[in-house]
């Protein structure tokens, strides 16, 4: 898979300034334990590998009334200190109805079972049809055994045809990501999620922040 699907894109990719973070968004469909799970593992991830990270959580705020959406967002990311990168979490309303004109490829996590695979599927809909955003799909997994592979195959094999038939397009997907390494300590982060952080750490090109233009 090419690296460059990996990418946000740049209008989100960082900052202007000496110290511009990265900005990866994690778009939420309603599968909180997927997506708490991969918010997690990708901070220990970026931590592990020397990078000041932080998740900004914008799923359980609202707007003043004076305020919108794109400027919450900015005050949110603003009322941090200086990091590396920032993931930030955001509904896909916002992407959807706000941020439907700046390209995006926003990180969709999905779990193994049915509910999470529908979500995933809707959201995808919406982001594509709705938005001119190209999400990435990140099966998250327990661990990597045989039979939780198998299923991840099965269930990504599912959403890549329904997506290639009803939307005409295959989206974006990464090798399955698991939560735990077989061989390490619990609070190791696996191989795959430390690839998958490093290669979201690739620059993209310097840019304002999206709410700028």
């Amino acid at each position: 898979m090419p690296e460059a699907v990996l990418h946000q894109a740049s209008s989100l990719t960082q900052w202007s300034g000496a110290l511009t973070p990265q900005v990866v968004l994690l778009a939420s469909h309603g599968d909180m334990k997927s997506e708490a799970a991969l918010q997690d593992q990708l901070v220990k991830a970026w931590r592990h590998l020397g990078y000041a990270s932080v998740c900004v959580d914008a799923t359980r705020v609202v707007p003043p009334l004076q305020q919108s959406r794109l400027q919450l967002l900015e005050q949110l990311t603003q009322d941090h200190e200086p990091h590396d990168v920032m993931l930030v979490y955001v509904p896909i309303s916002w992407l959807v109805e706000d941020l439907a004109d700046f390209a995006a490829a926003p990180l969709l996590a999905v779990g193994t079972n049915s509910t999470s695979v529908l979500t995933a599927y809707q959201a995808l809909k919406q982001l594509t049809l709705k938005g001119q955003h190209h999400p990435t799909l990140v099966p998250v997994l327990e661990t990597l055994d045989a039979s939780a592979l198998h299923t991840a195959e099965k269930l990504s094999l599912s959403i890549s045809e329904c997506a290639l038939q009803f939307l005409g397009q295959r989206p974006h997907m990464v090798p399955p990501i698991g939560l735990t390494s077989e061989y390490e300590g619990i609070d190791t982060p696996s191989e795959g999620m430390l690839s998958l952080a490093l290669r979201l750490m690739e620059p993209a090109t310097p840019t304002a922040p999206f709410w700028s233009h």
